[in-house]
């Protein structure tokens, strides 16, 4: 129930209204008698500095940032914490002693989700599709856990070229830029991530990367796209044999993160497990 001692968290974003990220906290505060209430707020983008304003002036104890504030959100904030910093992109905010400060718990959520899989990341050569926000979070959380090479590809070379810089700045780790038609060739990319919007509803048929041939030497094949919950990416990965996971663990990992950060506690593996299997039912209604 809410009552005049409720903390209030929210969502920024444009659009917000597909997002399952209310769902989540507020039945993780329910799970964990946590006297909170979470709910997303549509913000237009002229509005995101008024908005930021608005955080710390209604004492909103946190927040959450989504498409396409990511990176602009940052020139608002009083702190970022380094890893937010060295990606550049921040997805979570808390407000501490009215000071807004910037966190990136993607990285933190697409790890944990890696690792229930029993994925390793260490001196394995891997593919990033895309170059933006996610793409920074997935290319810094690779070379943290020792990847061996990292090449990126991306319709915008140059932006591909930046993410390969930011990349070699903070850790000393192979990397390289790949055009998109030169993949078909490529044999030792045996990770992939796919982090652009394409194939995401209701454009379920497009695909980043048509050649089957690329497909044939992938081991794992990750896409942070959650709906459809098969993208034309992942199921041309599978049946070629690889392991695949979409977005729904980062997602909901992510969440687990920012949430523990927030109220300053450690959930449980068991009520991340009841939330967990809560959450997959919601998602396929």
């Amino acid at each position: 129930m809410i009552k005049g001692t409720t903390d209030v968290y929210g969502l920024i974003g444009d659009p917000v209204g597909h997002s399952f990220s209310p769902f989540i906290h507020n039945m993780l505060a329910e799970a964990l008698s946590e006297n909170m209430a979470y709910v997303a707020f549509h913000v237009k983008e002229n509005q995101l500095e008024h908005a930021m304003a608005g955080l710390k002036g209604l004492s909103i104890k946190g927040a959450n940032v989504t498409v396409p504030y990511k990176v602009d959100v940052i020139s608002y904030l009083d702190y970022v914490d380094d890893m937010a910093k060295a990606i550049g992109a921040v997805n979570t905010i808390k407000l501490d002693n009215n000071e807004l400060v910037g966190y990136n718990t993607d990285w933190i959520g697409l790890l944990k989700a890696l690792k229930e899989i029993k994925i390793n990341l260490r001196d394995k050569s891997i593919l990033i599709i895309g170059a933006g926000g996610a793409a920074r979070a997935v290319g810094m959380m690779c070379a943290h856990e020792g990847a061996g090479h990292i090449a990126i590809t991306n319709r915008t070379q140059a932006n591909a070229e930046k993410l390969a810089k930011l990349i070699n700045r903070h850790y000393d780790v192979s990397t390289e830029v790949i055009p998109l038609e030169d993949l078909k060739e490529r044999n030792d990319l045996v990770i992939a991530f796919q982090t652009t919007p394409i194939g995401m509803y209701p454009h379920s048929a497009n695909n980043p990367i048509y050649e089957t041939k690329f497909y044939e030497t992938l081991e794992v094949a990750v896409d942070l796209i959650y709906n459809p919950l098969e993208t034309h990416f992942l199921r041309e990965a599978r049946e070629a044999g690889a392991i695949t996971m979409n977005g729904m663990g980062m997602l909901f990992h992510q969440a687990i993160a920012a949430f523990e950060l927030w109220r300053e506690c450690t959930i449980d593996d068991g009520t991340k497990k009841r939330c967990y299997q809560a959450f997959l039912q919601q998602m396929t209604k």
